[in-house]
C-alpha cells in the first residue's frame, strides 16, 4: 500500500471516526423523544385560507381518531373517510363547535389491522391521503402516572418543573411546544420526555365569528394527549401549566408530612379525578428561581371554582376541557373526586401580568 493510500485511509476512519461522535453527542444531548411538527397528518382547506383543518389523524386499537379545531361553519355531513374504497362508520363525535373551547374530535371504527393504512380525507370537493400507522394498547399500562402540558415562551421553566414533578412520583412528561422547537430542545432533554411539537396558533383566529371561546391550539391538544398518550400509555394523567404546583394537601400550607400524588392514587385507586385548587403564589424577590423555592408569598384566597386543574384516571374520561371533564360529554358522569390545591406563580410565565386579591399574600414555609 503507497503513502498516499495510507494517508487517504488514515483521512476517511478520521471522518468516520468524526461521524460516530458528531451521533453519539446528539444521542447524549438529546436524551427525550421528540414527535417533529411534519410528522403530523395535518389538513389544510383552501375554503378556510388554507388554514388547519385537521391537527392530527391517529389509528389506535383499529379506531381512527381526527382532531382539530372548531370552525364555524362545519358540517360534518359534507366529510367523508375512506380507508382504500370502503367508507369508514363514525363511531363517536366530541366536536363542539359553539361555547367554550371549540374542537373537532371524531372516531371512526376501521376494521383493516394492517400495519399501515391509506385513509382519505373528503370534505366538499377538497381530498387528502394519509398512510398511517396502526397502534396497540398494550395490556398493562406503561406508566402509573404521567403528566402532559402545552408551553411555549415559557420553555426555560420545564428544568424546575420536571424536578419537582418527578419527586411528586411522575413517571413520564409529554411536552407539547406550540411551534417548533429548534434549539430549545436543551430545556427538555430527559430520558422521560417525549417532545410533541404542536405548531398551531394558540389563540383563535375566529373570534370576530362570535364564538365566546379564544383558544385554538389547546382544546385539540388536551385531548389528543389524552387519547395518543394517556389512555394508551398511562393509567393516570396530569394537566397543568408549567407555572402552577400541585400539591395533595389542600389548605394555604405546606405540611412536612404531606404525601406524594403519586402516593395518593397509590393508596386510593378509586380515585377518578383530583381537582387542584388554584391559589396565587408569587416569590419575596419577585425572581423566578431555578428549583422549586422554600418560601413565597401565597394569597389568602384559595378560588375552588375558578381555574381548576386536574387529575384522570384516564380509563373514566371520554373527552376533557382546560378545567374540568367535558361538561358536555360529561353531563349525566358521576365522577369520584376529591381536592387538592395548587400554587400557582401567576407572573411567571406573563411577567407583568397582575392579579386583584383583596387581602395581602402572606409568607408560606414548607413545614408549617
Amino acid at each position: 500500500m503507497g503513502f498516499t493510500s495510507v494517508v487517504n485511509l488514515i483521512i476517511n476512519l478520521s471522518v468516520q471516526i468524526a461521524v460516530i461522535n458528531i451521533f453519539l453527542l446528539y444521542i447524549i444531548l438529546y436524551n427525550m423523544k421528540l414527535i417533529q411538527g411534519s410528522s403530523l397528518n395535518t389538513m389544510r382547506l383552501s375554503c378556510i385560507d388554507n388554514r388547519p383543518f385537521i391537527f392530527d389523524i391517529f389509528l389506535i386499537d383499529n379506531k381512527l381518531h381526527i382532531i382539530g379545531p372548531g370552525i364555524p361553519g362545519f358540517d360534518i355531513n359534507n366529510l367523508s373517510i375512506y380507508n382504500d374504497d370502503n367508507k369508514l362508520i363514525l363511531k363517536t363525535n366530541y366536536s363542539t363547535l359553539k361555547g367554550g373551547e371549540p374542537i373537532m374530535f371524531l372516531i371512526y371504527d376501521c376494521i383493516n389491522k394492517d400495519s399501515f393504512i391509506n385513509i382519505e380525507v373528503k370534505y366538499n370537493d377538497e381530498i387528502m391521503s394519509f398512510n398511517i400507522s396502526n397502534q396497540y394498547t398494550v395490556q398493562e399500562f406503561e406508566h402509573k402516572l404521567s403528566i402532559t402540558t402545552l408551553c411555549f415562551n415559557d420553555y426555560e421553566l420545564f428544568p424546575m418543573w420536571h424536578e419537582y414533578y418527578r419527586k411528586q412520583g411522575i413517571d413520564h412528561f409529554y411536552i407539547y411546544y406550540n411551534g417548533i422547537v429548534g434549539d430549545k430542545k436543551k430545556f427538555f432533554d430527559y430520558d422521560d420526555v417525549t417532545l410533541i411539537e404542536w405548531p398551531f396558533k394558540y389563540w383563535n383566529s375566529y373570534r370576530r365569528k362570535k364564538l365566546s371561546s379564544v383558544h385554538h391550539a389547546q382544546p385539540a391538544y388536551l385531548n389528543h394527549s389524552l387519547y395518543l398518550f394517556g389512555k394508551k400509555t398511562s393509567e393516570y394523567i396530569i394537566y397543568c401549566d408549567l407555572d402552577e404546583y400541585l400539591q395533595t394537601h389542600c389548605g394555604i400550607k405546606i405540611p412536612n408530612d404531606m404525601i406524594t400524588i403519586k402516593q395518593l392514587i397509590t393508596e386510593r385507586p378509586n380515585i377518578d379525578v383530583i381537582r387542584f385548587l388554584n391559589l396565587w403564589a408569587e416569590t419575596i424577590d419577585n425572581k423566578i428561581p431555578t428549583s422549586f423555592p422554600d418560601n413565597f408569598l401565597v394569597s389568602q384566597h384559595i378560588q375552588k371554582v375558578e381555574r381548576t386543574k386536574n387529575l384522570y384516571k384516564t380509563s373514566v374520561v371520554k373527552c376533557i376541557s382546560i378545567h374540568s371533564p367535558h361538561p358536555i360529554w360529561h353531563k349525566k358522569t358521576k365522577f369520584n373526586t376529591i381536592p387538592g390545591m395548587f400554587f400557582h406563580f401567576y407572573n411567571w410565565s406573563r411577567k407583568f401580568r397582575k392579579i386583584h386579591e383583596k387581602k395581602p399574600f402572606i409568607l408560606i414555609k414548607p413545614d408549617v
